[in-house]
């Protein structure tokens, strides 16, 4: 119907242009492709324009693009740069403005189909099914990485200049350290939803600076690097990275709280190394598609021990800049203290985050571990110090990646 339309209105168009243009029309004047004539000052410059595109692909392709047709009585406003001769080459008759439009329907019905996926629906499509902690992963194809990429640049684009400062600094100093597998941390970490992997992208490197300082920020994070004066506050084994993965395959940091030692060291230097601990976390590309399990030993904190902007700058870290997904949060044997200082970390953590935390305690020793094997938190993945029968040796650990250039 609307190929019809055009078709009639440029049509007179083309009639009322002949009729000024020119006294007399023979049909001997009209070429092969059905154009009017051309005056003889205008035929070279005409045989070297090029042809215009179809008028009928170009209203199908707005129509698909959309969703919507055009209504009958709403004006066609099409755009185009060649002249009104072209227009009988261009519009065909009226069976093939019945196969235009059939062929329309067609490829607009399957558009629709997928539109009105419920979300739920378009999930199952994309993700796998819910695991051990209710989270859905999507399934990666080569095909959805690369388009995913150009996506997230583009998006870097739009994010305002002022938001992006430390970013673009980082372009300067240190392009070699902005790789697409580092830029593909963080679509993995927000599920391949590109708007939000690249403002968290953004805020990471503001927070980096912040957390390094504009010297060190831009310089690997290795312990001969970025770290080389951070190793006292390295070695106190908060938190360690566990040699065993958690069932689901992603890794697990252990902390215990009460190994820290406020005033050995500067808030600034701990908060550097748990940088590093989570960076190493995610060297594992199974950790950053599936997330990282994070398990503190609470039996012995004290109120005393507790760092407030240690507490604060850690949590703001994870919950909006670094590239982890954290899929659980699980405290054991937690003291009548640790109920004074847990609002505190809820609210910066914000509320994803809080609900991943799971306190477990109680008298009944078999009770805790049940519910900790819920969460694949079993013997085999614990460290021995809570009945388990991994040994954690932070030092050796440290020693290897130092030899490792890492």
């Amino acid at each position: 119907m609307v190929q019809c339309l055009i078709k009639k209105t440029l049509l007179k168009r083309k009639l009322k242009k002949q009729t000024k243009s020119f006294e007399t029309m023979g049909s001997s004047s009209r070429s092969d492709t059905g154009r009017s004539p051309v005056p003889e000052d205008e035929e070279d410059s005409y045989k070297d324009r090029p042809k215009a595109p179809s008028i009928q692909r170009q209203v199908s392709v707005t129509k698909l693009v959309s969703g919507l047709a055009p209504q009958e009585d709403q004006p066609v406003m099409l755009h185009h740069h060649h002249h009104e001769e072209d227009v009988p080459d261009m519009i065909g008759g009226d069976d093939e403005c019945k196969q235009e439009e059939e062929s329309q329907v067609t490829r607009h019905d399957s558009f629709s189909s997928i539109d009105s996926l419920s979300e739920e629906e378009r999930c199952t499509l994309l993700f796998t099914e819910p695991d051990d902690y209710g989270q859905r992963h999507p399934i990666e194809t080569p095909q959805l990485i690369i388009s995913k990429l150009r996506s997230f640049e583009y998006q870097l684009v739009l994010i305002p200049h002022h938001k992006k400062t430390c970013l673009k600094k980082a372009m300067k100093n240190c392009p070699e350290l902005l790789t697409d597998k580092f830029k593909l941390m963080f679509l993995r970490c927000e599920c391949f939803n590109e708007v939000k992997a690249a403002k968290r992208y953004a805020k990471y490197w503001e927070k980096r600076v912040e957390v390094f300082g504009p010297e060190k920020a831009f310089q690997p994070l290795t312990l001969d690097k970025a770290l080389c004066d951070d190793g006292f506050a390295l070695s106190h084994d908060f938190p360690m990275l566990s040699p065993v993965k958690h069932p689901s395959g992603r890794n697990i940091l252990f902390a215990d709280p009460s190994t820290q030692n406020i005033g050995a060291y500067t808030t600034q230097s701990m908060i550097r190394a748990v940088w590093y601990m989570f960076h190493a976390a995610l060297e594992d590309e199974e950790t950053q598609k599936k997330g990282l399990v994070f398990v503190g030993d609470c039996r012995y904190i004290r109120l005393s021990l507790f760092d407030k902007e240690f507490a604060r700058v850690t949590a703001l870290s994870v919950a909006g800049c670094l590239p982890v997904r954290l899929s659980g949060i699980h405290g054991y044997y937690p003291p009548k203290v640790f109920f004074i200082i847990l609002p505190f970390l809820k609210f910066f953590l914000g509320e994803r985050l809080r609900e991943r935390i799971r306190l477990h305690g109680g008298e009944n020793m078999e009770k805790v571990r049940a519910g900790m094997a819920k969460y694949g938190l079993v013997e085999r993945v614990l460290p021995t110090n809570v009945g388990g029968e991994v040994e954690l040796s932070h030092e050796s650990w440290l020693q290897e990646r130092r030899l490792a250039g890492l």
